[in-house]
C-alpha cells in the first residue's frame, strides 16, 4: 500500500517532446561529458576547447571570449525587462543571436532567432521543486543533470564577489551538491571543478582547524592591501596634479611659439 506522504516521482525529460515541442537534435546527448562555462578569468580559458569529447555550454555573450561553444544559454527576458537587458549587453548581441550557428537556450523560443530553444521549465521544476534557480549557471547545471551526462565540469565560475554573484553562489553550490549526491548513489555524474574556481571551498574545516587564526591572517592581509591602496591612491593623485602642471606648461610654451615667435 502506497504511503500517503510518499514523495512525488520526478518527471523524466521526454525523449520526443518538451512542453509540446519537438526536442531539437542537440538535446539528444551525443557526448558523455558537458562543461558549464562562465566568464571568470581564473579558469575561463582552461576549459577543454580542443577536446571534442566535451560538449561546452556558455551563457550570455561568452561566445565573444572563447574559441568554442556548443550551446549558449540566454535566459534574460528582454521582452519584460528590455532596458535592463540592453544596458548590459554588447550592441551586436541581438544580431549575433539571430545568426547564431549554435543552439540558444532561451526563456522561450523566438521566431526571429532560428536557433532558439525553449528552456524546459516544467521538467526542471518537477525534478527540482525547490526552484532554487536564481542565475543562468544554476539553470545550466540543472539541465545537465536532467540530460544524464556522465561527467559535468565547471570552468570560469567563481561568484566570489559581494555583488549579485554572492547571492547566486549558494544556488550554484546547491546543484553541485546534488551532483555529488547522485555520484554516491549511482556512480555518475562525476563532478569536475577547475582547481582555480572558488566554488565549494572554505578557508578552514570547523572543529579541525583554528578559524580564528586564519581569520586574523586574512584580516591582516586585507588591512595591508588597504593601506597600500591608500598610499598609491595618494601618489596617483599627486602624479595627476604634476601631470596637469606639465601639460599646462607645455601648452603655454606652445602658445608663445605660435603667437609670438611665428614658429
Amino acid at each position: 500500500m502506497e504511503e500517503a506522504n510518499a514523495s512525488p516521482q520526478p518527471t523524466p525529460l521526454p525523449e520526443a517532446t518538451v512542453q509540446g515541442q519537438a526536442v531539437p537534435e542537440w538535446w539528444i546527448r551525443k557526448r558523455d561529458k558537458v562543461g558549464v562555462c562562465g566568464f571568470s578569468p581564473s579558469s575561463k580559458d582552461l576549459a577543454p576547447f580542443q577536446d571534442d569529447t566535451w560538449e561546452l555550454w556558455g551563457c550570455n555573450e561568452l561566445y565573444r571570449h572563447v574559441p568554442r561553444l556548443d550551446a549558449i544559454f540566454e535566459i534574460h527576458n528582454w521582452e519584460e525587462y528590455p532596458q535592463s537587458f540592453l544596458a548590459h549587453t554588447n550592441p551586436g548581441h541581438m544580431e549575433w543571436l539571430k545568426n547564431s550557428p549554435i543552439p540558444i537556450m532561451m526563456w522561450k523560443k523566438h521566431p526571429e532567432i532560428p536557433k532558439s530553444v525553449t528552456f524546459p521549465w516544467q521538467q526542471v521544476f518537477d525534478n527540482f521543486p525547490r526552484k532554487y534557480l536564481n542565475n543562468s549557471i544554476s539553470l545550466m547545471i540543472a539541465m545537465a543533470i536532467l540530460l544524464d551526462y556522465k561527467e559535468i565540469g565547471i570552468w570560469g565560475v567563481d561568484m566570489a564577489h559581494k555583488t549579485e554573484y554572492g547571492t547566486q553562489r549558494p544556488s550554484v553550490e546547491y546543484y553541485l551538491g546534488i551532483i555529488d549526491g547522485l555520484y554516491k548513489v549511482k556512480g555518475y555524474p562525476k563532478l569536475f571543478i577547475a582547481p582555480q574556481c572558488d566554488l565549494l571551498k572554505a578557508p578552514y574545516v570547523y572543529g579541525q582547524e583554528d578559524g580564528a587564526v586564519i581569520q586574523r591572517i586574512i584580516r591582516e592581509s586585507r588591512d595591508h592591501y588597504g593601506k597600500q591602496v591608500g598610499i598609491y591612491s595618494g601618489q596617483l593623485q599627486q602624479n595627476m596634479m604634476l601631470q596637469q602642471q606639465y601639460i599646462g606648461g607645455q601648452a603655454a610654451l606652445e602658445a608663445i611659439l605660435t603667437n609670438h615667435l611665428n614658429y
